[in-house]
């Protein structure tokens, strides 16, 4: 872990290498040498038990490599080259087996803490399992493009096998903790990204059509360099389950959002480009903007926890036009001087800032620009109480 951190830092050396004609091999496992003869416990002196326990740990054979702790001591009193550690030295030991590079262990995680996985390839092994997994076959229905039913477990990992309820559920924690498999709300099924479809849903085409008189549709196109996570888009699914509705396949979405009049539902099309390194949201129902600026709350949260460096830019469409009206960084920049419009690049017509704004827009900038436009607004009470709702259905 250490050394995967040291390799991970900004100023870290680059070698060029070629497995053509051997060059620069011999520098870069230099490299790697002193990077590993510097790390702080590679000279350190440690108890006998912890050899003894690696030892009796790589002997083990367990599914998918997961072994409970409590059979941990039993094992290693058990071996033919016996080792005599209990149970809290074991938890104690196995985070310095783990830097050692030995095992896997997650001490912080709830379920994963019990158990020690002691053979990387059985993991991978079982990861490609899941991944590659017939769907075809007898029992395995609700394995299907991409949501993986949790009740269909002991069809991938079967009893005969030697997988029992526990392992099963920490194998499946580990996926998540792997990020091979993300946890859906309800805490029934998981979205494994792998196995989502090549293709579309069914009515994807007339999934923006207007549902009732009066809807409007909103386009966002966000911009993210230097790269597009392969990742990102599944991830951004998860955090919107809320809205999940039709599914979604290997390069885009359909969202719905349901609410208890038709002036509150909405709906949306997000898909990625990964040759232009983007995300197109486009959005459908009488308040689009309201939903596009969810989309982009959760899309600009989701990069800030998990995808540091990442930079994002993005344009809006033009409420009149429907054509691009502007960046999301010229709004920015009109709300903090105040403005109450901005022309669109396309049409150039001005657009009242509270529609373009859910984008980007905090509380106190909201409440800035409400102030802004009573002062300007009618003095009659109805006016008033119109810029009033449209100010709280914003923020």
């Amino acid at each position: 872990a250490a050394l995967r951190a040291a390799l991970a830092m900004p100023d870290a050396k680059h070698f060029a290498v070629s497995c053509k004609d051997g060059s620069g091999i011999e520098d870069l496992t230099k490299h790697l040498r002193e990077l590993a003869l510097s790390l702080p416990h590679v000279e350190q002196r440690v108890p006998q038990s912890y050899v003894g326990l690696e030892r009796v740990l790589k002997r083990l054979g367990a599914p998918g490599g997961a072994v409970p702790i409590a059979q941990v001591v039993s094992c290693c009193q058990a071996d033919p080259e016996p080792v005599r550690i209990a149970e809290d030295e074991v938890r104690r030991a196995l985070p310095f087996l783990r830097d050692w590079g030995s095992v896997l262990f997650f001490e912080n995680a709830p379920v994963l803490r019990d158990f020690v996985f002691v053979s990387l390839d059985k993991i991978a092994t079982l990861m490609s399992d899941l991944i590659s997994f017939d769907t075809s076959k007898p029992g395995t229905s609700k394995l299907v493009n991409g949501i993986l039913e949790h009740g269909a477990l002991p069809s991938v990992w079967r009893n005969d096998e030697g997988y029992d309820d526990k392992t099963r559920e920490a194998l499946l924690v580990l996926l998540h903790e792997c990020e091979v498999a993300l946890p859906l709300p309800g805490g029934r099924s998981s979205l494994v990204p792998a196995m989502l479809d090549a293709s579309p849903p069914d009515g994807k085409e007339t999934w923006l059509n207007a549902a009732s008189a009066g809807w409007r549709r909103a386009k966002m196109q966000v911009v993210l360099g230097p790269l597009l996570p392969a990742d990102l888009l599944p991830r951004l699914v998860v955090r919107l389950q809320n809205l999940y509705a039709r599914g979604c396949w290997s390069n885009g979405a359909l969202l719905e959002r349901k609410g208890q009049d038709d002036a509150s539902a909405s709906r949306a099309v997000v898909q990625q480009n990964r040759r232009e390194r983007q995300l197109d949201i486009e959005c459908a129902g009488i308040y689009p903007e309201d939903l596009r600026g969810q989309l982009f709350h959760v899309l600009e949260k989701l990069l800030q926890e998990s995808y540091h460096g990442l930079g994002l830019e993005a344009r809006v469409s033009c409420p009149q036009c429907d054509e691009w009206a502007c960046s999301l960084s010229l709004i920015t920049k009109c709300l903090g001087k105040n403005r109450s419009s901005i022309p669109c690049q396309s049409c150039a017509e001005d657009i009242p800032i509270e529609q373009l704004s859910a984008c980007v827009i905090s509380r106190e900038r909201a409440e800035r620009a409400f102030t802004l436009r009573l002062g300007k607004a009618g003095s009659t009470a109805q006016e008033r109480e119109s810029l009033r709702r449209e100010f709280m259905r914003l923020v």
